[in-house]
């Protein structure tokens, strides 16, 4: 995708970015604001983002679009879920929300660094007098030594180097001579920094190439579900020879959820996640849902089939399921409440909304 190149190299600026103001010394919220502002992530692939949804609509519809890219991209402005939200007010409600969580990120790895450093300094001044460490203490003072993450990594590598650290300590704190204690305190004030350092980077990298991502993904990749599927609502929606849609999960489908329902519960008696066309379910049903819709027609289903009883229909799936997937779906009350006839499953489904899908409309 286009947009995937987008989010790539903002992200990779903004993590740059990030570094550099750090570097100058300042504190996590005004490294990050000022990283953002000059590459603020989410306004850096909006642009791309609304010409791929024109795009993703267009292939959604299929051959012979009567609309514009023009009206087609207004279209893909406007909100579509519960929250009302427009394309512009969800990127930039997520922007604060990346901001937050990077300066937070970075911050948590800075604290862990200044209680690394404590520990290890108070270890060398908590014992003996005039810097040097009496022979029966030195056993315990390793095994504290030990048990602190200097390098800021449990690799094995990391886990080697450590171990060697501690021998040579060892070895310059059991000459019981004050240049050597503070040698040994110097190696490992040494290793600490390399630590941090680590600790410092890893944390930069998870907030921004894996957090940071995460959110413009998400948008990214929930946006293009949409589109596809209002390029075909609105192909299909007014065509007589169309008489119910199908709901269909993706190849990539990766774990039990509401989607699985929406695909396999039979609610209305046209078969498995077959839904009368002005009755189909909002889609997509979460972030980074990518099921799909498949037209039907009278020679795929019986449309004299059709029953409106959804709560027995639900409850006959429902029941069908694992104890495992019950409870994904209903919760482990929500399952035992169903079960007993004590509540409705419409009531306790996860991710379940009666609302029916309304295609946005391209002039």
């Amino acid at each position: 995708m286009r947009t995937q190149r987008e989010i790539n190299k903002a992200i990779d600026s903004f993590e740059q970015e990030v570094k550099a103001q750090l570097a100058l010394g300042l504190k996590p919220n005004e490294a990050v604001r000022n990283a953002y502002a000059k590459y603020p992530v989410m306004d850096m692939m909006k642009a791309t983002l609304q010409a791929e949804l024109v795009n993703t609509f267009i292939a959604g519809y299929g051959d012979n679009v009567p609309y514009s890219a023009k009206s087609i991209s207004q279209a893909m402005s406007d909100s579509w879920a519960s929250d009302d939200l427009t394309l512009s007010k969800r990127l930039y409600r997520r922007s604060s929300t990346i901001r937050n969580e990077v300066a937070d990120t970075i911050k948590q790895a800075l604290k862990t660094n200044k209680t690394v450093k404590g520990l290890a300094k108070s270890i060398f001044d908590g014992y003996g007098k005039g810097g040097i460490i009496p022979e029966a203490s030195i056993p315990k003072f390793l095994q504290k030594l030990s048990d602190i993450n200097i390098s800021g990594e449990a690799t094995p590598e990391a886990k080697r180097k450590q171990r060697e650290l501690l021998r040579s300590v060892k070895g310059k704190i059991a000459r019981l001579d004050t240049p050597y204690v503070r040698a040994a305190y110097n190696e490992v004030a040494a290793a600490v920094e390399d630590g941090n350092e680590v600790r410092l980077q890893k944390a930069i990298y998870t907030a921004t190439q894996e957090k940071a991502r995460y959110h413009a993904e998400r948008i990214a990749r929930t946006e293009n579900a949409r589109a596809y599927a209002d390029g075909q609502m609105n192909r299909y929606l007014d065509d007589e020879d169309v008489v119910a849609f199908q709901w269909k999960l993706s190849a990539n489908h990766p774990r039990y959820d509401i989607c699985d329902f929406y695909a396999n519960a039979d609610l209305y008696g046209l078969g498995k996640g077959v839904y009368p066309k002005d009755k189909f379910p909002n889609l997509p049903a979460h972030p980074h849902c990518m099921c799909h819709i498949k037209p039907m027609t009278e020679l795929d289903i019986d449309v004299n089939k059709r029953h409106n009883n959804l709560e027995q229909s639900g409850l006959e799936y429902i029941k069908s399921l694992s104890k495992q997937h019950q409870e994904v779906l209903l919760g482990v009350n929500g399952r035992e409440q169903v079960l007993t006839g004590k509540a409705n499953w419409q009531d306790m489904a996860r991710g379940w909304t009666s609302e029916v899908y309304e295609p946005r409309k391209p002039k």
